[in-house]
């Protein structure tokens, strides 16, 4: 997250004698060095609230933070990273009022603590009655192993999805070629090395997902796969797939807001009907005295499971697999392998050793 070092040389009146290290991290991929504002703060002093405006200012316009996904606001970012600044001054500036001077301080956040109180009825135990969890100790001791704590196996390759940054456009072309010759990488996969079925939901259980985005169709949404990279280490594998370069054509306005969706009829028509009783919606409302008309809307939220989406598969000795997931639904996963790789459903075994989070997102991504 926002995190930032710094390290001033002044003399006795606070006027710094050289350039000032003022690091700031969590604003871009990258740490950055706010070299301007360095070089301002040269031969000023510390204590005149014009200088500190000025560097402040000269702040802004080098800390311009990014915005990738699931991160704060760009706003609230730049103003933390103002305000460890602020903080690092306050920490060492004299003749403070002590309201101020706090505002430098380290705070020392003491244990945290909880408790529930709650009724309940003895004689209807063991219903009610208050229990641990029954994995609370391992989880919270750390004892409890998920699947990145197996050890890896030799010759295990990690694996980098490939991602569209367009929607509503048609994939034309993709390079793989720089990608290909990255250090670590053993192959690249795409729409057209899958042997079987382009599609990864069971038969029968719901509308086809495509598992990659093959060159002449159409891209529904950014972020949808076109493959993946396979590496022999992740970093190498996550290297190697930022080198994959696409080219698209674009069909229509891209859908960002549910008002832009509304507006162009785009619809979700695949889901199940609406469920009504009792009086015609419509003829209900106008029978009523008072009609109250509004919308509500809700973004969409950035799912943080402590384990994030994770799969292991070894080949076995019997030419089936061994898959460890953290899935929602065994089944699924198993079925899903099974016609994606052409084998039969009792030759591939899933393994779910315990989930770290999911909110339902592993139940059909996973």
């Amino acid at each position: 997250y926002v995190n930032a070092s710094f390290r001033f040389q002044v003399d006795s009146s606070f006027k710094v004698l050289s350039p000032p290290t003022l690091n700031f991290g969590g604003i871009g991929p990258y740490t950055i060095f706010a070299s301007n504002t360095s070089s301002y703060l040269v031969g000023k002093s510390l204590n005149s609230v014009q200088n500190l405006q000025n560097a402040v200012g000269l702040l802004q316009t080098e800390l311009v933070p990014d915005t990738p996904p699931g991160a704060a606001s760009a706003s609230y970012r730049q103003t933390l990273a103002i305000g460890l600044f602020y903080k690092a001054l306050l920490s060492f500036l004299p003749n403070l009022s002590p309201a101020v001077q706090s505002g430098g301080q380290e705070y020392i956040r003491p244990v945290s603590s909880g408790e529930q109180s709650f009724d309940t009825n003895p004689a209807l135990y063991p219903v009610s009655a208050p229990v641990s969890k029954v994995e609370g100790i391992r989880q919270t001791s750390g004892e409890a192993r998920y699947i990145a704590d197996r050890p890896t196996p030799p010759g295990t390759l990690f694996a980098a999805f490939v991602l569209t940054t367009t929607a509503n456009a048609t994939l034309t072309g993709v390079d793989w070629s720089r990608a290909a010759i990255a250090p670590g990488v053993a192959r690249t996969v795409s729409a057209k090395d899958l042997p079987y079925v382009n599609n990864f939901v069971p038969l029968g259980t719901g509308p086809a997902e495509r598992i990659f985005v093959a060159i002449g169709e159409t891209i529904d949404y950014a972020g949808q796969a076109v493959g993946v990279v396979l590496a022999d280490t992740q970093a190498n594998a996550n290297s190697a797939a930022k080198l994959v370069t696409m080219t698209t054509t674009a069909i229509g306005k891209p859908l960002l807001t549910l008002d832009d969706a509304v507006a162009a009829g785009s619809f979700y028509t695949d889901g199940p009907p609406p469920v009504q009783s009792g009086d015609d919606i419509n003829a209900a409302l106008a029978k009523s005295d008072h009609v109250i008309s509004g919308s509500v809307s809700c973004g969409g939220q950035y799912h943080f499971y402590m384990e994030t989406q994770i799969s292991d598969a070894v080949p076995t000795d019997d030419g089936g697999l061994d898959i460890f997931s953290s899935s929602q639904i065994v089944d699924f996963t198993q079925r899903s392998a099974a016609q994606v790789t052409g084998l039969d459903q009792g030759k591939i075994r899933v393994k779910v050793m315990r989930i770290g989070g999911a909110y339902g997102g592993k139940l059909s991504r996973c």
